[in-house]
């Protein structure tokens, strides 16, 4: 038995309790929140949380403190060099030093007064729901579920909290900037019966997408190989064909049919209608910004677009030097691709939702956002 085999057993062994550990990561003792409204915006008023993560496998090795510092880069060196002097950072439950090497099956735990990030004070339209589903308009901003800087401020707990939903399951989700429909099953019964829907060909997604320039043709298809640029950074882009002397990067198929709604001459974007034929991460994103129209709004690959090209026309980039665009900060990888280093209220809308949703029976539809909504044409 090769060591790479055995690395795979001993990583599908943990994952069971890796899984349970960070989906589970509650404050101490769960209480109603205390939301603050603000300027537009929802607020979480300070509470204490615990969070607890197990040693990932490409963790294995290294010490405690370059963990902390390269993998959550939510918080700064010197709030984890107080959390140490105070004893909030432990291992298995025992404190550790900076310096500690971490092995597999390590237990990770931070204890902080948490402060989430702020989300839109946008109201949360249930547009169906019957013994089985709820289904809901999502703001953007919001998250769906518990995870990093949310946790009250989540889509799961707005439901359980403001509309009085508990024990909800995800189905269909969307990530926190993109707004639309979302749909949740009541019981794992339903869930289960969902899920069998998820590789019949009766699902069908459309989604509203603004973005860059005019586009002249009224329908067209993009269809290529989607890849990881970072994992880290949850970067992707795409290419038409499979390059022959790459044979370690995983090229995955892809495939959305498009459709010109309209136009605004003045503002100069394009409101597209995106029928989603393969579920590939950020697809429609990596789709548009490859014909050179990408989201108005996308901060990630709108970023990667305008400065990769800018800087295509030059050489002797320094690689890993940072780099300010447009106020963002980005940086050049070894492999000379462009990574903006974005996140938190950096970027909370992306000018992207999903419009429609069908899968057996169901049907579902929202209004147009507002973004998407076109000025009447001029009466001649």
């Amino acid at each position: 038995i090769n060591a790479e085999y055995m690395g795979y057993m001993v990583e599908k062994k943990m994952a069971g309790k890796r899984k349970a550990v960070e989906e589970d990561t509650p404050p101490q003792e769960e209480s109603m929140p205390e939301y603050i409204f603000k300027d537009g915006y929802r607020f979480v008023k300070e509470y204490t949380h615990k969070f607890k993560v197990f040693t990932k496998r490409r963790w294995i090795g290294m010490k405690l403190w370059d963990v902390l510092l390269s993998e959550f880069k939510l918080y700064s060196k010197e709030h984890f060099e107080e959390a140490f002097s105070k004893g909030n950072i432990t291992v298995n439950g025992a404190k550790r030093e900076k310096s500690y090497q971490l092995i597999d099956g390590d237990l990770i735990e931070h204890t902080l007064a948490r402060n989430e990030r702020r989300v839109f004070h946008r109201p949360i339209h249930i547009i169906y729901e019957d013994e089985k589903f709820v289904v809901v308009n999502k703001p953007s901003s919001i998250p769906v579920h518990p995870c990093g800087a949310f946790y009250y401020n989540s889509l799961s707990k707005l439901l359980e909290y403001e509309l009085k939903y508990k024990n909800l399951l995800m189905g269909h989700r969307l990530d926190r900037q993109t707004s639309g429909i979302c749909l949740f099953s009541k019981s794992k019964q339903a869930a289960h019966d969902y899920s069998q829907n998820l590789t019949d060909e009766s699902i069908h997604k459309v989604y509203l997408a603004r973005v860059m320039g005019k586009i002249t043709e009224k329908e067209f298809e993009i269809k290529n190989k989607i890849y990881v640029v970072s994992a880290k950074d949850a970067i992707h882009d795409c290419t038409a064909a499979t390059p022959e002397n790459d044979k370690d990067t995983a090229y995955r198929d892809s495939l959305t049919l498009f459709k010109v709604v309209g136009y605004d001459e003045k503002a100069d974007f394009t409101i597209l209608k995106c029928y989603l034929k393969t579920g590939r991460t950020h697809q429609i994103r990596i789709h548009v910004k490859s014909i050179g129209h990408p989201i108005e709004n996308d901060k990630i690959y709108r970023t990667i677009y305008e400065l990769e090209k800018s800087l295509s026309e030059k050489s002797g980039i320094e690689k890993e030097k940072p780099i300010i665009y447009k106020d963002i900060s980005c940086r050049i990888n070894p492999q000379g691709r462009v990574i903006p280093d974005v996140c938190g209220d950096d970027f909370e809308e992306l000018y992207l939702h999903a419009y429609k949703y069908k899968f057996g029976k169901y049907k579902f539809k929202t209004p147009y956002p507002d973004w998407a909504i076109l000025p009447p044409s001029p009466v001649v």
